[in-house]
């Protein structure tokens, strides 16, 4: 969670910032935790997105971490 409070305090300023952790990352909780696919996490992410913005989302610029960076790649 601290690897990117400083850039989102200053990115804030200007858009939105959505943090989530993905499946079996942090406090997250799924009914198959255990199913860590690039797939499942590519459409977890498109969930949070299409239940924030429905079928209209704004542009977005996705930014992870490590292997989440990674996986990140496949989602668009």
């Amino acid at each position: 969670r601290l690897s990117f409070a400083v850039s989102t305090g200053i990115i804030k300023e200007k858009a939105r910032v959505v943090a989530m952790d993905l499946r079996g990352h942090g406090k997250s909780v799924t009914d198959n935790d255990v199913d860590l696919s690039v797939e499942t996490m590519c459409n977890d992410v498109l969930a949070v997105i299409k239940e924030l913005y429905g079928d209209s989302p704004p542009a977005i610029i996705l930014v992870g971490h490590r292997l989440n960076a990674q996986n990140l790649q496949f989602c668009c």
